[in-house]
């Protein structure tokens, strides 16, 4: 058994080593594979139930705030209006001026920290939504880079 066998089975067990490993890196890839695309077909059908909230919350944002502008308005003019009867006394008809702007404003910054409340509510609603977006497309990078893989192995053989 001379120097040059000895190199020669040195050679056969690295390769067999080699294919031992890309074998395995093979079937680790299959297995990410599979668990990918089962992350994304639970995110693809958690995603419509989800987009349906968000605009359901963005829809009900909207509406209040237009609601609570009404209210706001209608306050006012009714406001104005017992100002108005309570025209006796100028006094009393001050006091009413006073207390109807108050309400006005109190009842325009309830209406504006619900608006707020709702759209933070929306936002978070969004952020939530980021890891399921992020998932999708990870499933996408290893279905590509798996298939990649894959092709580099069989042109190989």
């Amino acid at each position: 058994m001379g120097v040059h066998d000895i190199s020669i089975r040195i050679m056969t067990v690295a390769v067999a080593v080699s294919a031992a490993a890309m074998i395995a890196i093979a079937i680790m890839a299959v297995g990410m594979l599979r668990a990918a695309l089962s992350l994304r077909n639970q995110a693809g059908a958690i995603l419509p139930q989800v987009r349906t909230l968000i605009a359901a919350v963005n829809g009900m944002a909207d509406a209040n705030q237009a609601n609570l502008k009404a209210i706001a308005v209608r306050t006012t003019e009714v406001l104005d209006s017992l100002s108005s009867i309570a025209g006796k006394s100028e006094q009393l008809a001050g006091e009413v001026a006073m207390r109807a702007k108050s309400q006005a404003e109190r009842v325009e910054m309830i209406a504006s920290d619900t608006a707020g409340r709702v759209r933070q509510t929306a936002a978070e609603v969004n952020k939530a939504v980021h890891p399921f977006l992020t998932i999708a497309g990870t499933a996408g990078q290893l279905r590509f880079g798996t298939k990649q893989i894959l092709a580099a192995i069989l042109r190989r053989r």
